[in-house]
């Protein structure tokens, strides 16, 4: 009776495909459980003749966990402040209204984007321009943050009536 050499090594061959194949999934779900964090998209800063004392960031924030996140503060090295507004339009003037939570759906996205939600930075402590990088962590209630690189880029459409509030302009 003659054995084949393949017959001899398929229980061994078998054995290491399944350990191939298990740890190729540990490791997928690895990778898989790592992207469940909180993560920003498209950041970017509109930029503003050297004398304006008031920038706006906008970002997409993508949630792709099961519960809810709140963001509860900003804040940027660049600037001697930074919030989390609103703008939105009562009586046909447009007004920005400071936000102490934002919550992120779970499984979802919020757009900070023109004309909606943004990041206010205001009082630069130099002068930004087209091209320049701004520095901004998000604050989350769960005591975590988030550092995001923020590009200045122009744009077009800044409202013309926009009221600050009780933020000085100077």
């Amino acid at each position: 009776m003659t054995v084949s050499v393949v017959s001899k090594f398929r229980p061994v061959a078998m054995v290491m495909l399944a350990v191939g194949l298990i740890s190729a999934l540990a490791l997928s779900g690895a990778a898989l459980a790592g992207g469940d964090k909180v993560k920003v998209m498209d950041p970017w800063v509109r930029s503003a003749p050297p004398a304006m004392k008031m920038h706006a960031a906008y970002l997409v924030v993508m949630n792709p966990t099961g519960k809810a996140v709140d963001l509860v503060g900003v804040a940027s090295p660049q600037y001697k402040m930074a919030e989390l507004h609103l703008s939105k339009v009562e009586d046909g003037i447009a007004t920005m209204v400071k936000q102490d939570q934002i919550s992120v759906p779970a499984n979802g996205e919020l757009a900070f984007v023109p004309g909606s939600f943004h990041v206010m930075l205001m009082h630069p402590r130099k002068a930004i321009k087209s091209g320049d990088t701004v520095d901004i962590t998000l604050k989350f209630s769960d005591g975590s943050s988030l550092a995001v690189k923020a590009p200045v880029r122009k744009t077009q459409g800044m409202p013309k009536k926009m009221h600050h509030g009780s933020h000085k302009m100077n």
